[in-house]
């Protein structure tokens, strides 16, 4: 967790639970985000579609991520899943999500939400004030 100059993480293709794509740490079935490294050097990142949670702790720490785009198959954002991304500017959220832990995006200064109206990332935009912005079906 506190590997703040890791850039990217390679996994055998033989490992049992893990595997890597593109330097980022996934469960072996990917269903699951595990890791994204806090040193990666990309501003924007699309999470692949298949991917069911984001981990606490995935995107921990990351100073350069600013744009993520959540696919449609995600229905779990984890506790600090996002925390202290503090360039993190816009993540699109699907209105797919069922849950996100009260505490997924602490100390994320500059974060904007894009998401649906009625959805559940709609409520959390509201009940913990961070800016939202709407996307149209």
């Amino acid at each position: 967790i506190n590997c703040s100059n890791l850039s990217n993480i390679k996994v055998e293709e033989d490992n049992n639970n893990y595997c890597s794509k593109l330097g980022v740490l996934f469960s072996k079935d990917m269903k699951t985000i595990i890791c994204y490294p806090p040193f990666k050097k990309t501003s924007t990142y699309f999470i692949p579609q298949g991917i069911k949670s984001i981990n606490t702790h995935t995107f921990f720490n990351n100073k350069f991520i600013k744009y993520i785009i959540v696919p449609k198959s995600v229905e779990y954002i984890s506790e600090n899943a996002f925390v202290n991304c503090k360039s993190l500017n816009q993540i699109v959220i699907p209105e797919n999500v069922t849950e996100i832990h009260p505490r997924a995006f602490n100390i994320c200064p500059r974060l904007t939400i894009r998401c649906y109206k009625n959805s559940i990332a709609e409520d959390y935009c509201k009940k913990y004030l961070i800016p939202c912005e709407y996307l149209s079906n």
